[in-house]
């Protein structure tokens, strides 16, 4: 990813950034070579280039390999654990507010 963006390459959002519970979600085409789950490898990384701790930064495999599903609470919003305040508790899946959360067993 250092060479694209050196490069000028661009990230490409098929579905922009968008508020989405306590956070904000985006889903982001990778480039050519990288997966999402590169990215999510590098979690601790990632929330720190956003200014987040990594409870805070979800990246995860959208419907394809070259597909990241990003989630990002709003700064402070998750001290007390991951699920907490937060709408949803089933994984993964779209609740009646229409976000996207983990569940409590998915992110132990």
């Amino acid at each position: 990813m250092d060479r694209f963006f050196k490069n000028g390459g661009e990230l490409a959002y098929t579905v922009p950034a968008r508020v989405d519970g306590d956070g904000t979600f985006a889903q982001i085409r990778l480039p050519m070579g990288v997966t999402a789950e590169m990215v999510a490898a590098k979690r601790p990384t990632l929330a720190a280039n956003l200014g987040r701790a990594s409870l805070e930064t979800w990246p995860t495999k959208g419907d394809e390999d070259g597909i990241l599903d990003l989630w990002v609470a709003d700064k402070d919003k998750l001290g007390a654990g991951a699920a907490r305040g937060h709408c949803c508790t089933r994984e993964w899946s779209t609740c009646s507010r229409g976000c996207r959360w983990a569940s409590r067993s998915a992110v132990r």
